[in-house]
């Protein structure tokens, strides 16, 4: 219902456009037809004015240079080189003017600013010079429009009569106006192609006129009842049949002032005509064209409409899809990415654009991964990423800097996603997170092997203790016995260290393996450290400086003297060996708290106040080789004979 009532309405405004359309559209036929004429005539009346503007002003700019250039020849005894002087002060516009001619009162040229004057020309019989020379009086003289000699241009002269000091003819002097640019100003008007521009002397004959793209002049329109009483008003319009072309024109003239001319704008019915049709042709052709245009906008309306509930439905389902999908992957605890070919991520789960500093996964779509990651970390895995583009499921794990700046391990998957066509279109990554399972691994190997270290040890230290406390005991009987017997008590007693030395290596042993009985109880360390100072100077020699620094307000910790002494002094006798010259071993106490967050990134840690104990040197150190193995059990870096490797192990 709703569907039906829709369309109904569509084609109801539909119908009631073209009525609009059509009917303003006549109406601006039958207003055009009668403001056709009126706006050519405001036009060709514009344009005169227009015209005569452009005359004068190049008349009078012509006129002006001629008077002034007469003024230095006449001024300074007819001299030629004061009116090149004055020339190349005051250049002439070479866009109005052409050239300035002198010529004397024989009529021969003397100077000529365009070309070398050709020998043998005069120019007595000339109308002008002979106008200029007949007056007697220094009126401005406008010649006939013709083609110059030197320019082949044509040229209008604007003449003026050269009087000397003592009133004799001296000749005439005149500047050539470009006739032609006339013609390109008649046709900028724009009137129409059979628009034209004259300009008419006062003796009724006509200096130049343009029409049709022609160029003309010399007519005598004297005899013509056309101009009849032309040169009595200033200015003025007329319509009549042109006596020169026979073509119906409208007039509009005016005087150029300063000049004894007239100028003449005319523009043909024919031009009118013909403006008439493309203006009522333009409005038929619209008016088509708006009718086509609302037929065609009334079905694209009807198949939008249409188009857009298919989309409205189809965009709810994908929504809902997307919504479903993407709290699916936003709940797995690991990152998803989809990447296009090009590198440009298409889909990224919470977890992926979290990891990458984003807020949600829609943030990251768009961007580049080359961007997101950095150039390091994208050019570390383009092996993978060209392997799996090339149709292979790659796998590899990498350690990644988390937002929190903490370090974690990451096992990458990823998969090629191909089209129907069976192209490779991008791929799709899983990345899991596998630091603690990678930790888990290693705990439970260095727990096993450990474990399987302090079986044998535990075992093998227990019967060797046994054995050595009968030997023990029998060597102290047997000494006590030879009193008078000095190398033989010497022998036994060396005899007796080396047990002594071995019952130490088995208590360490047994500590090791955990079966030890400690008795841990509250011990202030600092203190502790202190009175051990004494026996770790002799212990370690008077070429090692011991240092000292307790913490400010070290807690008492629960641990077992004994085993506290045996790590101190395993510490301090590998510095001792690490500065076979001597130096300084420094010893210093504190305090930390560990929060929960912190405890459980550690293993066998509780959140709680714990006592720190550092001890450094100026001894060599040791290379990474030897600190990754540092701490393995029976591991050692010393010379065969000098080391059990159970010092720092046991620490």
């Amino acid at each position: 219902m709703l569907k039906s009532r829709r369309t109904f309405l569509i084609w109801t405004f539909a119908f009631i456009a073209l009525a609009a359309v059509w009917g303003v559209s006549f109406d601006l036929i039958r207003k055009d037809r009668t403001e056709i004429a009126a706006s050519s005539e405001k036009q060709a009346q514009q344009a005169m004015v227009y015209f005569r503007e452009y005359v004068e002003s190049a008349f009078r700019y012509a006129d002006s240079y001629v008077k002034a250039v007469r003024r230095e020849y006449v001024d300074n005894g007819q001299s030629l080189a004061a009116v090149e002087r004055f020339m190349k002060l005051f250049p002439l516009d070479s866009k109005i003017l052409s050239l300035v001619t002198i010529i004397n009162a024989a009529g021969f040229p003397i100077m000529n600013t365009a070309a070398p004057i050709i020998p043998g020309t005069n120019a007595a019989d000339r109308k002008y010079f002979r106008q200029s020379r007949e007056t007697g009086t220094d009126n401005v003289v406008v010649s006939m429009a013709q083609r110059g000699r030197n320019t082949g241009k044509s040229v209008l002269r604007v003449v003026r009569r050269i009087e000397l000091a003592d009133g004799r003819f001296g000749g005439v002097i005149f500047a050539a106006l470009d006739a032609e640019k006339m013609v390109d100003l008649v046709k900028s008007l724009n009137l129409g192609p059979n628009s034209s521009g004259t300009l008419v002397g006062e003796d009724m004959l006509i200096r130049a006129r343009f029409a049709g793209g022609k160029f003309t002049f010399g007519q005598d329109i004297s005899n013509s009842p056309m101009w009849a009483g032309l040169e009595k008003e200033p200015s003025g319009h007329f319509s009549r049949v042109s006596a020169v072309d026979g073509l119906d024109r409208h007039f509009h003239f005016a005087r150029i002032s300063g000049f004894p001319l007239i100028g003449l704008i005319s523009i043909s019915d024919r031009d009118l005509a013909k403006r008439q049709e493309e203006i009522i042709s333009s409005h038929y052709l619209t008016l088509g064209v708006m009718t086509l245009l609302i037929l065609a906008m009334t079905f694209f309306t009807l198949r939008q409409f249409a188009a857009r509930e298919k989309l409205e439905t189809a965009t709810a389902a994908l929504r809902t899809n997307e919504a479903q999908t993407r709290l699916i992957t936003d709940t797995l605890p690991a990152e998803i990415n989809y990447t296009d070919r090009d590198g440009v991520i298409r889909f990224a789960n919470l977890a992926y654009a979290r990891r990458h500093g984003f807020e949600t996964g829609t943030d990251v779509i768009g961007k580049r991964k080359r961007d997101i990651w950095g150039a390091d970390e994208h050019a570390d895995v383009q092996r993978e990423i060209a392997s799996t583009l090339a149709g292979s499921l790659t796998q590899d794990e990498r350690r990644r800097v988390m937002p929190d700046g903490s370090i974690r391990t990451f096992l990458f998957t990823r998969a090629p996603q191909r089209n129907d066509a069976g192209d490779i279109i991008g791929y799709v990554t899983i990345g899991q997170d596998i630091s603690d399972l990678k930790d888990m691994e290693a705990a439970l190997a260095q727990s096993q092997k450990m474990e399987s270290i302090g079986q044998l040890t535990g075992g093998v230290a227990h019967d060797f203790k046994n054995l050595l406390a009968v030997k023990l005991g029998n060597l102290e009987l047997l000494r006590d016995g030879l009193d008078s017997d000095f190398d033989a008590r010497q022998i036994i007693d060396t005899i007796y260290g080396a047990g002594q030395r071995g019952a130490r290596l088995t208590q360490q042993l047994l500590s090791f393996s955990r079966k030890q009985m400690l008795n841990p109880r509250p011990v202030n360390v600092s203190r502790h450290i202190r009175n051990l100072i004494g026996l770790l100077q002799r212990t370690l020699g008077a070429s090692i400086e011991i240092v000292f620094a307790p913490g400010e307000n070290v807690p008492s910790s629960r641990v077992d003297e004994s085993q506290l002494d045996a790590a101190i002094i395993n510490l301090c006798i590998n510095s001792r060996d690490a500065m076979p010259s001597g130096g300084r071993l420094t010893i210093t106490t504190g305090s930390v708290k560990f929060e929960q967050a912190q405890a459980e990134g550690a293993e066998e840690i509780a959140p709680g106040e714990y006592t720190t104990l550092n001890v450094s040197d100026t001894g060599s150190g040791m290379t990474p080789e030897v600190l990754q193995d540092a701490t393995e059990p029976f591991f050692t870096a010393k010379d065969t004979g000098q080391g059990s490797g159970l010092g720092l192990s046991m620490v």
